[in-house]
């Protein structure tokens, strides 16, 4: 064991009793001495074989600058293929000698708390105690103060057992340090950042004044709305400045809009000026201009009335407006601002940047959806014309065939024919509804209908779907919810003479009304074999409500909640539209749709409503 009662020594080894085995296993003293322990230092380098571990404290580090016997040491073992390692503390003040030290090593790591120096290598231990100054301060432009003086007292070992555990203890530093660059970075990128809030809006005015001006090469311009845009234009003319740059510049314009917000005539998708000062040409720059809706842009919060400049992705300016004026009677751009923030620096710009950079690559996204959905939409639309024009003929000659033939079984492959040329007439017909839809033009051709011929024709029109089914269909009447008609077979009942028109009129597409029973009488029938389907109308002082009732399946109460929804469907049959394009239709009327499940005899109860226009 060594025992040693100095106390810089003590404080430096993290393990104070030093063990030490007999005197095969090396010998451990201590070295006194500034020359005697550099020359110790430039031994041990030159002396090992395999890797030289060192840990030493921030104000250590310059004195290695000066010690030009162990810096041609690092550089002979390097060549060697020695692995050098340092773990230092980088300060402000040492980051000079980090940089140039980093060179005689072949990594460097940075560790804040480090109080002493020790070396361990794969044959030597040596422990120094912290470095004393008598006073001044080092750094590279002054040099060591002439009175400044390194440790003079070394714990040299070659223990192998000491070696050992030094080396373990090294290691478990080494893994907690971080690499030097990153520290050194970090402390430049503190050192160069710059925030500036200002509340004088000449002040914020000049200052992007001269930010666009200080000869950019990448410009960025964010602004949250396109009233702030239009208004920046012009009371700041921000578009002249920026075509008046001697240099090529690439800028970027994004505008946060809505969709009911136009944007003026000075959006442009591309510009590229060449301006002219006198006779002296000026460079070409190409200014782009996007606009996003945002609506749903969660992961990134601008603030409203805000303008942000971003200039060589280490400086920006935030401009806030002032929400309070009336911005067409302010006459020059420093009335619009409130106040703005200027920040310089990669690190705090940062935030920004990759905000800016997903927002805009978002616009080319949804471009090039949008530009793919506009062609889907254009070769639907198309065919779904170019299917409805042959069928209509097909469906009137083969009704025509229909009524003047008497043979049972011709009448019945008629029945086929007519069956499915009616299906494929409502397909075109939501396709083409469906496009109107999506793109919010779907115009209603109101009329005055009389319900009790209209749905007493197309029930019956109805029946050549319930053929293969072998279902039967009721129509029931209602006023303010007294019984007036009940019609148990509507192929054999007539129009009954005497009825009051008045309860039975209403204002509605006629040909869209048409489409929702159909839908909904088609459905039914799907799900219901040898069962009744039954349509009752209830008229009431405000509204008529329409439902259709089936005796089959219920719906999956996983799926009812979202039976209105676009494709929602469990069934290999339909689109899985009809009930969506039913929805909505009766939304433009002005009404509302709705289903549940029967809980006696069982299937389901579709219901819609429309508003009586009197």
């Amino acid at each position: 064991m060594v025992y040693s009662g100095i106390k810089s020594l003590y404080n430096t080894n993290p393990f104070p009793f030093i063990p030490v085995n007999d005197e095969n296993d090396g010998e451990t003293k201590i070295i006194f001495g500034r020359d005697e322990i550099n020359d110790l230092f430039v031994k041990s380098v030159g002396e090992t074989a395999d890797n030289w571990n060192i840990t030493s404290p921030g104000e250590f580090v310059p004195l290695f600058y000066y010690m030009t016997d162990l810096r041609k040491a690092y550089k002979k073992a390097l060549e060697r293929g020695i692995k050098l390692r340092a773990i230092i503390k980088v300060t402000k003040d040492n980051i000079f000698y980090v940089k140039d030290g980093s060179q005689y090593f072949s990594e460097v790591r940075h560790m804040d708390g480090i109080v002493g120096t020790f070396v361990v290598s794969d044959k030597h231990y040596l422990g120094t105690s912290t470095v004393l100054y008598d006073e001044g301060k080092v750094n590279a432009e002054e040099g060591i103060h002439k009175t400044q003086y390194p440790t003079q007292q070394c714990i040299f070992s070659t223990s192998r057992e000491l070696i050992h555990q030094q080396q373990k203890y090294f290691d478990i530093l080494w893994d907690q340090a971080i690499p030097a660059v990153e520290k050194i970075k970090e402390m430049e990128n503190l050192e160069n950042t710059q925030l500036n809030v200002m509340d004088n809006p000449l002040k914020v005015q000049i200052m992007l004044t001269n930010l666009l001006r200080s000869t950019p090469k990448e410009v960025w311009l964010l602004f949250s709305s396109c009233t702030i845009f239009e208004n920046t234009q012009r009371l700041f003319n921000i578009l002249t400045i920026l075509q008046s740059f001697q240099e090529k510049i690439g800028v970027r314009i994004l505008i946060l809009t809505n969709n009911t917000e136009p944007l003026k005539p000075s959006e442009r998708t591309q510009i590229n000026v060449t301006a002219k000062e006198g006779d002296a040409p000026l460079g070409k720059s190409s200014i782009e201009i996007r606009k996003i809706e945002n609506a749903g842009l969660t992961n990134f919060e601008v603030q409203t009335n805000t303008m942000i400049a971003i200039c060589d992705r280490d400086k920006s300016l935030t401009i806030k407006f002032n929400q309070d004026k009336d911005y067409t009677s302010v006459e020059t751009f420093s009335q619009l601002i409130e106040s703005g923030v200027y920040t310089a620096g990669k690190e705090p710009v940062m935030p920004s940047i990759l905000s800016f950079e997903r927002l805009w690559y978002q616009t080319k996204l949804i471009q090039n959806v949008e530009e793919s959905v506009n062609l889907q939409k254009e070769f639907v639309n198309l065919a779904a014309h170019e299917l409805r024009n042959p069928i209509q003929p097909i469906l009137g000659l083969s009704e025509l065939v229909h009524d003047k033939i008497t043979d049972e079984g011709q009448k019945k492959m008629l029945n086929i024919i007519i069956k499915n040329a009616r299906k494929l007439m409502h397909l075109t017909d939501d396709i083409l509804d469906l496009t109107r839809i999506e793109e919010k033009i779907l115009v209603l051709n109101k009329e005055k209908i009389d319900l009790y011929p209209y749905l007493l024709n197309l029930t019956k029109e109805c029946q050549t779907l319930l053929h293969d089914k072998n279902n039967h269909m009721e129509l029931e009447f209602k006023h303010n919810n007294k019984l007036i008609l009940d019609l148990k077979n509507v192929v054999k009942d007539e129009l009954v003479e005497g009825y009051d028109k008045k309860y039975f009129e209403v204002s509605a597409d006629q040909f869209r009304l048409s489409r929702i029973l159909y839908n909904l009488i088609d459905n039914a029938n799907k799900f219901t074999d040898s069962g009744i389907i039954k349509v009752l109308v209830e008229i009431w002082e405000d509204k008529v409500k329409f439902s259709v009732f089936n005796s089959g399946k219920a719906i999956d109460e996983e799926i009812l909640p979202k039976l209105f929804n676009k494709f929602a469907t469990k069934s290999f049959q339909g689109t899985g539209l009809g009930l969506y394009l039913c929805k909505n239709i009766v939304e433009a009327h002005g009404g509302r749709i709705w289903a549940e499940n029967n809980k006696d005899p069982g299937g389901v109860t579709f219901a819609f409503t429309i508003p009586l226009d009197r």
